[in-house]
């Protein structure tokens, strides 16, 4: 079976949407080939800008960081699970899809929040999965599940 590697990033620019109250990234050219033999620019931004993995130390006093884990972590088999027009993900919702589940590494949660990109609502009560959602994914062995909430899905 072909397997499709599909890159989920956000193209970072000075007028990327951030969290409300977050400063903008930067983007400066510092050195250019005309003047210094080489091409480089100065970035400045938050670890939360664009397209990002939280690590457990986000939220969690002395736990790990990224770094902290090995790279085949942030690789594998992925499901897309449609969730647009959901106020929440419910455990039951998600046990219709529980085969399919227990054969990948990532769970995708589709929400088409990416409608809201640009405006003050896509900050505003995306749906996630509830308490005992997450309680119930984590019988399988998940590297991760993620919020599709940007553009590159149609």
């Amino acid at each position: 079976m072909q397997q499709k590697i599909i890159d989920l990033t956000q193209l970072l620019n000075g007028k990327i949407t951030v969290y409300p109250d977050t400063v903008a990234p930067t983007f400066e050219v510092s050195n250019t080939v005309a003047k210094d033999g080489f091409t480089e620019m100065q970035m400045s931004m938050a670890s939360h800008t664009g397209t990002h993995i939280d690590a457990p130390c986000h939220v969690v006093q002395d736990a790990r960081s990224l770094d902290q884990f090995s790279v085949d972590r942030f690789v594998g088999k992925a499901i897309v699970i449609p969730c647009r027009g959901r106020n929440e993900i419910s455990m039951e919702y998600l046990q219709t899809f529980e085969e399919k589940i227990a054969k990948v590494d990532f769970i995708l949660f589709y929400t088409g929040w990416q409608e809201k990109w640009g405006t003050s609502g896509y900050f505003d009560d995306c749906p996630i999965p509830t308490g005992a959602a997450a309680q119930w994914l984590t019988k399988f062995n998940l590297k991760g599940i993620g919020l599709m909430l940007s553009h590159w899905i149609r």
